[in-house]
């Protein structure tokens, strides 16, 4: 994901703008997102980023993308507990 695009995001719940979070950034010399997450400081909301896609749908709709492994590989870097996922 291109950090040059979060400002085109909004929250799919309160429509406020989001936040970013970064874990790894992409390949160096480019402003891009590996994995992290966009969040809604206003409704507590959190959108994973995984190999550079965000995941602004249901997690249903995503096949081969492990929720609950994404939360426990990367809690040391994000707070879950106090936010939730669409």
């Amino acid at each position: 994901m291109n950090i040059r695009d979060i400002p085109l995001f909004c929250c799919l719940s309160c429509k406020q703008d989001l936040s970013l979070s970064i874990f790894q950034e992409g390949p160096k010399g480019e402003e891009k997102v590996e994995t992290g997450v966009l969040f809604c400081p206003t409704c507590k909301l959190f959108y994973p980023i995984s190999e550079g896609v965000i995941f602004l749908l249901d997690r249903g709709y995503y096949k081969g993308f492990d929720l609950e492994t994404f939360l426990e590989k990367w809690s040391d870097k994000f707070d879950f507990n106090n936010f939730k996922v669409l």
